[in-house]
């Protein structure tokens, strides 16, 4: 098959995305990696699309993923890392994280997504940290319903919106790049912090400073 993913719309619970899809079906020649319940596992570097629902510490590392619904899925998932992949022309997102927690989302390419880059839905305790989120045809970063995430030295440029935060407080966001988009910044009703919880040593003009960094 050409494309594969969920096109997801108001997921209530688990079963909205409980599907058995084993790696015999693949998307442009390369396995589909749909799993559930898995723990302490990584992801094959073959892979033609990802989904983790319900997993626990599970690395998707080293990939390149384009042309489905999502790069990668996750879903009901916790403590796993997502680092070093590259997920373009993709329909709805370079990644979408639903109901998933205490993830990290580490030094990816979600660029040129027909909808937006990165985007975390009903989803807490994430770190999303040196992504690039570029030139997506609507947002960068989109997060809804989404609390106490850290998101910090992202670029997120020539989208529609930067960052948009929809009824999302209490997540700490800095020293990213939010440039060149029609809109940097979306917030509606969302109360959050907008610089570093603790100082941070860093060099200017040749001296050292240590002080709290905003965005």
């Amino acid at each position: 098959m050409e494309c594969f993913g969920l096109d997801i719309h108001n997921p209530s619970n688990i079963s909205d995305f409980i599907n058995f899809v084993d790696t015999s079906n693949k998307v442009k020649g390369k396995p589909i990696y749909y799993w559930i319940n898995e723990k302490d596992k990584e992801i094959p570097k073959n892979a033609g699309y990802v989904a983790l629902v319900n997993c626990t510490n599970v690395t998707v590392k080293d990939l390149a993923l384009s042309g489905n619904e999502q790069g990668v899925l996750l879903a009901y998932t916790k403590n796993s890392e997502i680092e070093n992949v590259n997920a373009s022309n993709n329909y709805d997102a370079g990644i979408q994280l639903y109901y998933s927690s205490n993830n990290t989302i580490l030094s990816n390419n979600f660029s040129e997504q027909f909808s937006c880059g990165i985007v975390l839905v009903n989803s807490s305790h994430n770190k999303v940290v040196n992504n690039t989120a570029n030139s997506n045809n609507w947002d960068g970063i989109y997060l809804s319903h989404s609390s106490n995430n850290t998101i910090y030295n992202n670029n997120a440029s020539n989208n529609v919106y930067g960052i948009t935060l929809w009824d999302s407080s209490n997540n700490t966001i800095y020293l990213n790049n939010f440039i060149n988009n029609r809109y940097n910044i979306y917030s509606h009703s969302s109360t959050n912090i907008w610089n570093s919880t603790e100082k941070i040593t860093y060099t200017y003009n040749g001296n050292t400073y240590t002080n709290y960094l905003g965005n």
